[in-house]
């Protein structure tokens, strides 16, 4: 389903969260996402800090002198995150268009200590924020103890019914 971003972003039975939570109930800023962007090459992935995430979309301080960011300097161009609360047992795929902001209130706002290992003050003219508004997204969920996981692989199997070992649904 698509939202815009005056609409919240609902995850539906994660397990982790209360049917009806938006984005921000599983994924906090600090957490580590894989972006995945376009380029000449094709697609191609890297790990992320979360820098705030909203219930329409996540925020990230970013080098915009990166090569990855290049062909997003024109504009929005569409993106993929993806995570995983292993220990949850729950994953998230979202879709939706990034766009550079370089205007420094924004970069001041995300700055934490820890930006200080990649930059040099929140002056450091390479310091960007990356905006992705997020549009679309899938949800996968399973039993997270390992017992219960076992149990739902065994039921699979002698029941034929792959769909009991989790349940999956949009983003909406």
């Amino acid at each position: 389903m698509t939202s815009t971003n005056a609409d919240a972003i609902d995850l539906r039975n994660v397990d982790s969260v209360e049917a009806g939570q938006d984005l921000p109930a599983v994924l906090e800023p600090g957490d580590v996402v894989m972006l995945v962007t376009d380029s000449v090459q094709g697609l191609e992935s890297r790990p992320v800090t979360c820098a705030e995430v909203l219930p329409t979309g996540i925020r990230f301080l970013i080098d915009q002198t990166a090569s990855w960011v290049g062909p997003m300097a024109d504009g929005e161009r569409p993106v993929n995150i993806a995570f995983a609360h292993t220990k949850k047992n729950t994953y998230v795929s979202l879709t939706g268009t990034a766009r550079i902001v370089r205007e420094k209130p924004a970069v001041d706002r995300l700055w934490t200590p820890v930006a200080e290992a990649f930059f040099d003050g929140p002056d450091d003219p390479k310091a960007a924020v990356l905006d992705v508004a997020v549009t679309s997204g899938e949800w996968w969920s399973g039993p997270s103890s390992k017992v219960a996981q076992v149990v739902s692989l065994l039921r699979a199997a002698v029941t034929n019914a792959p769909e009991s070992v989790g349940d999956h649904g949009p983003v909406t």
